[in-house]
């Protein structure tokens, strides 16, 4: 698991929390056995490389931008594009 390698489901789970780098911030932070394991559950193969804080950060970027188009935007199209017809 260490160094971003996948985790594997198949061999033993790790019994011990790791310790790991954010590649954002440059910090450590603690990856648990019980984040593993939700990990595993949702069918995610590869460790986080960012802290929680980091993740944090990235998600509120992310959300700012938003998806590109809204609803409305989509559906104004749609209309024009049939009036067209």
């Amino acid at each position: 698991m260490k160094g971003g390698r996948p985790m594997d489901g198949t061999r033993s789970q790790p019994i011990e929390d790791e310790l790991l780098r954010c590649v954002e911030c440059g910090r450590d932070f603690v990856f648990t056995v019980g984040k593993y394991r939700f990990y595993l559950s949702k069918g995610l193969t590869i460790p986080p490389r960012r802290c929680h804080e980091c993740r944090a950060n990235r998600k509120l970027t992310i959300n700012r931008e938003g998806p590109g188009r809204s609803f409305d935007d989509v559906m104004s199209r749609a209309k024009k594009e049939i009036n067209r017809w």
